[in-house]
């Protein structure tokens, strides 16, 4: 069932018409993904989202050849994906990943678009709940244990045994960054 109306030569398909509603603390992924299967095939798609926040939970990630993800556009003709905007024009309409905050976490992209022509995405904020960055001072280090204890920051995302993929020096008096390499404690995943 493709719920859609033709505008400008344009099939606009809404997900609110497949049960995706922002702002109920509901993963929207299933019904994305069925207003978009809806319209597969077609050409000239806008993929219209209404303003808040879309949930994605952990349990809806999907592995498609290879590649991790909430929501998949994967070979479409002159799609849009459109996001809404606030009063002042800016993107309202916000993609929130919510993956469990540990260190062990595999983790997926918000949205994969892939082998497209004609692809257009409007109107988004990208974002994580809870985030996967924090920010602290350290209290105190212990080289003969490799032990780097931290104090975060009030109402930064952590848990005890939070590994650390990269750090960065801050002048915390001026709250500015101190321009040198990145300083890295913890995990080197990725590095060779």
């Amino acid at each position: 069932m493709l719920f859609a109306v033709s505008l400008s030569a344009s099939t606009i398909v809404r997900v609110a018409d497949y049960g995706a509603i922002p702002d109920d603390g509901v993963c929207d992924a299933a019904a994305i993904r069925s207003a978009i299967a809806a319209a597969e095939g077609q050409p000239n798609v806008v993929l219209e989202f209404d303003a808040g926040v879309y949930n994605l939970k952990e349990s809806a990630i999907e592995t498609r050849s290879g590649h991790r993800a909430m929501i998949f556009v994967w070979g479409q003709t002159n799609w849009t994906v459109r996001g809404a905007v606030d009063a002042a024009g800016d993107p309202a309409t916000v993609l929130e990943m919510n993956l469990t905050l540990e260190n062990e976490t595999t983790g997926a992209t918000h949205l994969d678009i892939r082998n497209n022509t004609g692809i257009r995405v409007e109107n988004f904020v990208m974002d994580q709940n809870p985030r996967f960055c924090t920010a602290a001072e350290v209290v105190s280090v212990n080289s003969s244990t490799n032990e780097v204890v931290i104090d975060v920051f009030e109402g930064m995302p952590h848990f005890d045994g939070m590994m650390t993929h990269s750090a960065n020096n801050w002048d915390l008096s001026t709250r500015h960054l101190i321009k040198g390499p990145p300083v890295t404690i913890g995990f080197d995943e990725g590095l060779n």
